[in-house]
């Protein structure tokens, strides 16, 4: 399980929400009413700004990363394709907290990307022999 943080703020304006509340009417108890929001904004980066991001703050740890440890990290930790850190469209797009979030990731366990190789390949395996 991967822990996701998120934010309630409540906004004058819904439309700089980016979840409504609707109290409902009728039988309708409360809707829940997601607000579409421009990809671009919301998943700027692709792969390679997110090897880039994080690389930047592991300089003084001597240490790199590629883009497959990027794919073993969402592959070990199940990340959703359409989620905070992640979104798979035509091409896979990153919200720049994922880079704050395995920054954090690695330094409370710098085993966190060779365990992460070594899970993903254990879970690549198992879904071959299925």
């Amino acid at each position: 399980m991967v822990p996701i943080e998120f934010y309630v703020a409540l906004v004058k304006n819904p439309e700089n929400a980016d979840v409504v509340l609707e109290t409902g009417g009728g039988d309708l108890k409360g809707l829940l009413i997601p607000v579409p929001r421009d990809i671009d904004e919301t998943h700027p980066k692709y792969e390679d700004g997110i090897v880039e991001g994080v690389n930047k703050g592991l300089i003084e740890d001597g240490i790199t990363i590629k883009g497959y440890d990027v794919r073993a990290v969402r592959t070990a930790h199940n990340i959703p394709e359409k989620g905070e850190f992640v979104w798979v469209g035509d091409r896979t797009r990153y919200n720049e907290r994922f880079i704050e979030w395995l920054l954090n990731r690695y330094h409370k366990n710098n085993a966190f990307f060779s365990e992460a190789r070594e899970e993903a390949l254990k879970l690549i395996r198992q879904s071959a022999d299925s």
